[in-house]
């Protein structure tokens, strides 16, 4: 019993040559692109927040923030910082809604 691979959605392939001929540009491929949008980072809104933690020589704190990316987290978190020496390393992670 062999699986079938499904039929590749209608698509433009560009010109190119393939083994010194030349290939004008077509169409392979039935049927429309699926509808798979996947998750991205960068469409982050503005009402979720993060937890930053500044991690010190002796100890770390952390700080629950409102962020529409990473970079601003990591700055409202030097913001809210209490100790009075430069973290070591930073660890940044999105609260789950």
């Amino acid at each position: 019993m062999s699986i079938q691979r499904k039929s590749p959605y209608r698509h433009a392939v560009s010109s190119h040559y393939r083994e010194g001929k030349y290939i004008d540009r077509y169409e392979r491929g039935k049927g429309n692109k699926p509808n798979n949008p996947g998750r991205s980072i960068n469409k982050l809104s503005p009402k979720n927040g993060f937890n930053v933690t500044l991690y010190y020589l002796e100890g770390q704190e952390t700080h629950p923030v409102k962020a529409g990316n990473y970079t601003e987290a990591v700055m409202s978190g030097f913001d809210q910082a209490e100790g009075e020496e430069m973290p070591q390393h930073v660890r940044v992670r999105r609260q789950k809604n």
